[in-house]
């Protein structure tokens, strides 16, 4: 017995694998095997195990990496932060518990009979076929240059998108989620509409998609930094200079206007030739000066301006010969 707590495992050479502690035919553990090899608390947790009902192949269930938690969260954290349409987040979060409305999984709740791939009829539709087994599924990973997302054994279709995310770069799998809520778009469209499309061309499909994505976020960035530039504009200080210059020969009457900000700089600069009666109200030349000469050279040249964000030559002419001068 195990009740010396050392065990005896050494000397049951028959047992090479857990199967060796599960009688076949009644599907139960070997008591008196467990009980002769391992220690008794060992023994009694072996006993708590249950056991299936139906004999079947051993697998891995977990492979000493990561906790499945952290899995989970590494998975879904870096799905919802790649730059991709919430639709195509939502394929890939529905194909990763596998609920989406592949033949095989329409057969098993009654809603079809035939379950065959509608692209190749070559073997049952479910999700892997459709996104890593089907010629169609192959040709566009290869036309991406992305066969290492096939090339693993790994079946179950959780631990295949986990494991890909986990070895893609963010751009690797923003394509990756590209290519899978494109493969079942048009296989879709297959099936309600009948038209068929081949890898390479869903592969171009893909990229052309994304740069209209990328086009887009580009789009928005800029419109963004303009409203930036914009409301920045808005709130800034300014000084308004104005003067106008009559010309009584002629009966022409020009106005001059310049705008300077907070540093002294040029934000504006305008001049209008008006030929009926107008009312101003007396401020001092010296206070007007660069309003003055723009109005002079109005006249002068027989042109009405308009400048934003700088100023006529002839007010960046006097501005360096003669230094900027402060508003007062």
């Amino acid at each position: 017995m195990g009740s010396n707590g050392i065990g005896n495992m050494d000397n049951n050479t028959e047992i090479e694998s857990v199967s060796g502690l599960i009688d076949t035919t009644t599907r139960l553990w070997k008591r008196d095997l467990i009980e002769t090899t391992f220690p008794d608390h060992i023994t009694q947790k072996i006993f708590q195990i249950p056991l299936a009902e139906v004999e079947h192949e051993d697998f891995q269930v977990w492979r000493g990496e990561e906790s499945i938690q952290t899995s989970i969260k590494n998975f879904y954290r870096k799905l919802w932060n790649l730059q991709i349409p919430s639709k195509i987040r939502i394929t890939i979060w529905r194909l990763s518990w596998d609920f989406i409305s592949t033949l095989k999984n329409l057969k098993a709740r009654r809603v079809v009979h035939d379950c065959l791939c509608p692209r190749c009829r070559s073997a049952e539709e479910d999700s892997n076929h459709v996104f890593r087994q089907c010629p169609t599924a192959i040709e566009l990973w290869k036309s991406l240059n992305f066969l290492w997302v096939i090339r693993s054994n790994i079946t179950d279709l959780w631990n295949w998108l986990t494991w890909v995310f986990a070895r893609g770069s963010s751009n690797q799998c923003r394509i990756f989620c590209c290519a899978v809520w494109m493969l079942w778009i048009y296989r879709n469209k297959l099936v309600h509409e009948g038209k068929t499309t081949t890898g390479e061309e869903l592969s171009q499909r893909i990229m052309n998609y994304i740069e209209e994505i990328d086009s887009s976020n580009e789009r928005k960035h800029n419109f963004g930094s303009v409203n930036q530039q914009s409301q920045a504009r808005r709130e800034t200080k300014a000084t308004i200079f104005f003067d106008a210059a009559f010309d009584s020969k002629n009966s022409k009457l020009a106005s001059g206007l310049v705008v300077r900000g907070e540093i002294n700089d040029w934000l504006a600069s305008e001049t209008r030739i008006r030929n009926k009666e107008s009312y101003f109200r007396f401020v001092s030349k010296e206070e007007n000066g660069e309003a003055h000469n723009i109005a002079v050279e109005a006249l002068r040249k027989g042109e009405e301006t308009y400048l934003e964000n700088g100023a006529l030559i002839c007010l960046q002419q006097r501005g360096e010969e003669n230094g900027l001068r402060d508003p007062d």
